[in-house]
């Protein structure tokens, strides 16, 4: 028994679950630290990494905006009309004024851009400053470039054009034609319909931008629209009552006044001879006799002349004022604005309401204007006999 018998003693300093406890720290602990330290590392990792990245970005983004290899040389875009910021950007893109159109586009709405209008645009570089490209475009465009061109009074259709080609040789002369004819083309308030644009076309100085120096619409627009602005200042629209009985029975319509103002512009050489040369018309109107104007002639020739012949003057044309009464079926050439005040305003002078005469008497297109037809004759042979004519 004394053999067999198991003595606590040897276990007396053995505490199983003391040492349980103590071999499950040494164990254990020592594991799960080296873990946290792997996922310490891995996050750390991770941060820096995402930092990198975001710094790196960050760069990227910053030299899209503000680059640091500027270009020095000059870019110039035109935007076309209603073209929207993604519109703009692509087109800076394109010219390289931009490496980025979508960072731009948002850019420029970030920094509330202005809307942009339509126009060329200077003072652009190769990879410009965002900032700077924004400040550009809300500047506006630069003015439109442009030339000049002048068509002097007393001009026919056909030399009005030939002034245009002259000065726009990118124009044709055809297509100016067809322009006239085009029924779509806006017709001067003064116009009867079906009526063709002789007279319509107003003498002055145009200015022309250069994208529309091959454009013949366009400048005729323009010619007739400065026609109606000039004919509204001068009371063309009450023509029918500023002429009352100037011509008899016949009604004179604005259409009429234009036509008389055309006649003058033909035959005044004289600044201060256009309205005397408006009341001789006006009392040969009242009195159903011809107008016997030489210068209706020409434009019923179709071709100007220096000196006019016999057979000219025998011409068989309702233009033909001397052997047909009644003014012109339209005007003869494109009065200005002094004749078309005249048309409506002719001379009051003492015994102008008799006049129905003239001749040039003086090679300074100076004309004696008189009631007594013996006295015209009078005037004319001197006028022969000094070689005024």
């Amino acid at each position: 028994m004394t053999d067999s018998t198991v003595d606590d003693s040897e276990f007396a300093d053995e505490d199983w679950d003391d040492s349980w406890d103590e071999d499950d720290d040494y164990v254990f602990v020592p594991e799960d630290r080296g873990v946290g330290r792997k996922f310490a590392y891995v996050g750390a990792a991770f941060v820096l990494i995402i930092f990198l990245v975001i710094g790196a970005g960050g760069l990227w983004l910053n030299n899209q905006v503000h680059p640091s290899d500027t270009g020095a040389e000059p870019v110039t875009i035109v935007i076309p009309n209603d073209a929207g910021l993604a519109t703009i950007s692509r087109l800076l893109e394109e010219k390289g004024v931009v490496s980025n159109a979508t960072i731009f586009r948002y850019y420029a709405k970030s920094k509330d851009i202005a809307t942009v209008k339509a126009g060329e645009y200077d003072r652009l570089h190769l990879n410009d400053s965002m900032d700077d490209v924004i400040s550009r475009l809300n500047q506006g465009p630069i003015p439109p470039r442009f030339s000049e061109v002048t068509f002097p009074e007393g001009l026919w259709l056909t030399e009005t054009a030939a002034t245009a080609i002259a000065a726009f040789p990118e124009m044709d002369g055809y297509e100016f034609s067809v322009a006239l004819a085009n029924p779509d083309t806006p017709r001067s308030r003064y116009q009867p319909e079906g009526s063709a644009f002789d007279g319509f076309l107003f003498p002055a100085t145009y200015r022309v931008e250069d994208p529309d120096r091959a454009d013949e619409q366009k400048l005729i627009d323009q010619m007739v629209k400065q026609f109606d602005t000039v004919g509204q200042e001068i009371g063309l629209d009450n023509a029918t009552a500023m002429l009352e009985g100037q011509a008899g029975s016949r009604e004179i319509t604005p259409y009429d006044a234009v036509i008389v103002a055309s006649l003058i512009e033909g035959e005044a050489n004289q600044p201060g001879e256009r309205a005397k040369v408006a009341r001789v018309i006006y009392n040969r109107l009242s009195r159903g006799m011809k107008l016997e104007l030489d210068a209706t002639v020409p434009f019923a020739l179709g071709e100007k002349k220096e000196e006019l012949t016999k057979s000219d003057l025998d011409i068989d044309s309702p233009f033909n004022t001397r052997k047909f009464p009644g003014l012109t079926p339209t005007p003869i050439n494109s009065p200005g604005k002094d004749s078309l005040i005249a048309a409506l305003n002719p001379s009051t002078e003492p015994g102008s309401d008799g006049w129905l005469y003239y001749v040039l008497i003086d090679k300074d297109g100076t004309h004696l204007f008189t009631s007594d037809y013996n006295e015209f004759l009078r005037a004319a042979d001197k006028a022969r006999a000094d070689g005024v004519f």
